[in-house]
């Protein structure tokens, strides 16, 4: 429930323009005009994180203004990132009392009960909302969580009654009713959920996999094997019904027993390691994309199990590097790539897994060792040669970074994507040996490959915002960048330093915000970034705490110490 800085200053000019009746008049009295500035100035204690003194601004104007509805809620707001949720309760019934249908000020006290453990009451806060609102599936799912959150079973299921009432027979709402009524103990009622889904979608095998789930979970195995003969009638190829009718000790259908069922065939010596790896490949490639922690550590315990029984394979050690790289336990990671090429120097894609983490973490020495390594085993592989002069571009050697990239572009013509990636980092390069010219040409070719390409524009911008040349064409590309992927931290990266140059730090503020949500909250470069952004926002203790975050995390910056030990700007 912590707000955005840039979001309140939003509700205060709500305040301003649309909450208070007196502003629009063509006359405004000198008290009115104090109002205004004293709102100003509790935004600018809020922007500059200065909470209690914003408050005591804020509480002030509420003392003769407690008419404005949006004034009450920004001092709760306040309240909130102070963790004072007693107080944040206190005005948002306030505000409530003014505009008891505002939907924003209900779902705001419904979190604020939530998070102080008070579920009836948040449960209370949405059936109201699904008064005002009773087209709104969600609020429904949002009012059964909260009882069911606070123990209150039975009602959770009449929400679910409620809105299949009004929404008509849903999977997820079955599903929902089908787990409270099982982890209630009322076995009957759950199975009958489920029939009322076949029934209704009698030719998806999907739900009668669930049935057959739901009679092994209870069991009723003989039932669960009827099931799945039902299935195979419908789908001859149904791989889980396979499984459980050649006597499989669990179904497919419950990935977790799955797993945990192929123990003793994974300790088997007999039995070879890549038909155990290929009888679980499909869960190992949803668990590395859904980073889904509780299939992680099954599959993580069975290649545990291969590394012992099958201590001479590369292949063993490399699926644990894998979950645990998935995990985001990046250090054993390492370790177990490594312990992979120990065995086994003649994969690629363990080379390549290898130096992909390195430089995802920053360890641009250990990637210098590994990238060079790998030009030794793989001399025709370009991207050997791309990560090593990645490497020694970032630890400062310039000069033997471009030699490298230049080898790796006379390799890489057929390779696009690789092409323009090596044209950028040759422009990283030429920039640490101070060579616009050559800095300028290298984005130029990184744009001929792919012009709509987000890293290249992302990148050129950064780059033209550093060095504060065409900030109006920077600003162009940077947006463009955005605008063509809206999760993209590199592309926020790039806006948020055009912003910076051009001096509207707030605006910049709020994108490198964007960009350590998207994945730069450990890089050196955004952090230090960041440290600057707030420093000129007048936050002189964050931007010392974020320029120290990007010590820690490896920068290689030659102004950074400075700043850390004189705490200012350079």
């Amino acid at each position: 429930m912590q707000p955005k800085i840039y979001l309140g200053c939003f509700l205060i000019l709500l305040c301003l323009l649309g909450g208070n009746p007196l502003i629009g008049q063509d006359k405004v009295s000198e008290s009115e005009v104090q109002v205004q500035k004293s709102f100003i100035e509790g935004k600018k204690q809020h922007l500059l994180g200065n909470l209690d003194k914003a408050l005591e601004i804020y509480e002030e104007i509420w003392r003769d203004h407690s008419d404005i509805s949006a004034l009450a809620f920004e001092i709760a707001r306040l309240y909130v990132e102070k963790e004072d949720l007693s107080k944040a309760l206190e005005y948002t019934k306030n505000a409530l009392e003014l505009e008891p249908t505002n939907l924003w000020y209900l779902k705001f006290q419904a979190d604020a009960f939530e998070q102080m453990g008070q579920n009836a009451d948040a449960a209370r806060v949405y059936e109201q909302i699904a008064t005002i609102t009773p087209e709104e599936e969600d609020v429904y799912d949002k009012w059964a969580f909260l009882l069911t959150k606070g123990g209150q079973i039975d009602e959770a299921i009449d929400v679910y009654d409620k809105a299949e009432e009004r929404f008509g027979i849903n999977e997820d709402i079955i599903r929902q009713k089908y787990t409270l009524y099982l982890g209630s103990g009322k076995e009957k009622k759950a199975e009958k959920e489920l029939e009322r889904l076949i029934e209704t979608y009698p030719k998806e095998t999907v739900y009668l996999e669930m049935l057959a789930g739901f009679y092994e979970q209870v069991k009723r195995p003989d039932d669960a094997q009827e099931v799945f003969k039902k299935i195979l009638k419908l789908d001859p190829e149904n791989t889980k019904a396979q499984l459980a009718l050649a006597g499989q000790s669990a179904a497919q259908s419950d990935e977790i027993r799955f797993l945990e069922s192929l123990n003793e065939v994974f300790q088997n010596e007999e039995v070879q390691i890549e038909m155990k790896i290929q009888r679980i490949q499909p869960l190992i490639n949803k668990a590395v994309k859904e980073k889904d922690q509780s299939i992680l550590t099954k599959i993580l315990e069975l290649s545990t199990l291969l590394e012992q029984t099958h201590s001479s394979k590369a292949e063993a050690f490399f699926l644990s590097a894998r979950m645990l790289e998935a995990s985001e336990r990046m250090e054993e990671a390492e370790s177990k790539y490594q312990e992979a090429l120990d065995l086994d120097d003649t994969s690629f894609d363990y080379w390549e897994a290898l130096m992909r983490l390195q430089w995802s973490e920053h360890k641009y020495k250990a990637l210098s060792n590994s990238s060079m390594d790998a030009m030794d085993v793989f001399p025709n592989q370009p991207i050997c040669y791309y990560y090593h002069g990645r490497s020694l571009s970032a630890l400062g050697e310039g000069n033997a970074a471009l030699s490298v990239l230049d080898q790796a572009l006379l390799m890489s013509e057929s390779n696009k994507p690789l092409l323009q990636k090596i044209h950028l980092a040759l422009a990283e390069a030429w920039e640490a040996e101070q060579k616009t010219e050559q800095v300028l040409q290298a984005y130029k070719e990184a744009l001929k490959v792919d012009a709509d390409n987000v890293e290249a524009l992302s990148a050129y911008a950064f780059y033209l915002a550093r060095t504060e040349q065409k900030l109006d064409e920077a600003l162009g590309m940077a947006e463009k960048a955005v605008k063509k992927n809206e999760e993209s931290a590199v592309a926020y990266q790039g806006l948020a330093w055009v912003k910076y140059r051009k001096g509207a730090y707030k605006d910049a503020q709020k994108a490198m915000e964007s960009a350590m949500n998207f994945g730069l909250s450990k890089d050196p470069k955004a952090l230090e970034q960041f440290g600057d952004i707030l420093y000129q926002l007048g936050d002189q203790e964050q931007a010392l705490e974020y320029w120290n975050k990007a010590k820690m995390n490896g920068s290689t910056s030659k102004v950074l110490d400075k700043k850390i030990s004189e705490k200012r700007l350079y």
